[in-house]
């Protein structure tokens, strides 16, 4: 039995807060990414593969879940669901108040 999308986006989310609340760290791929110009290529790719991983699992996600219309409006789906997350991340961080990815993150549901 296949596992429901809500739940397969509940399980993403709960990943990302876990590296924040339970190990204090943040998503390696999401530092690199902000300092891509300046990584050796070998790993500016390796970043760019997790991103792009991660979308494309996100758009099958999205796609299975309907209510979209095509690919492209599912792809944006997924890059904000991953901005926001990041962005989250970050700020809770930051403010050194994992609430604030709570706050944050709670537009990221379907259910």
């Amino acid at each position: 039995m296949a596992v429901p999308p809500p739940a397969l986006l509940r399980r993403y989310v709960a990943a990302y807060r876990k590296s924040l609340v339970e190990d204090g760290l943040m998503c390696l791929c999401g530092l690199f990414g902000a300092e891509i110009a300046h990584l050796p290529r070998s790993v500016a790719a390796e970043a760019r593969r997790f991103f792009e991983a991660n979308l494309d699992w996100l758009v099958v996600v999205i796609e299975r879940r309907g209510g979209r219309e095509g690919p492209l409006a599912a792809r944006a789906e997924a890059m904000q669901i991953v901005a926001t997350l990041e962005g989250a991340l970050i700020l809770a961080r930051s403010l050194d108040d994992p609430s604030v990815f709570d706050a944050a993150t709670q537009t990221v549901a379907w259910d």
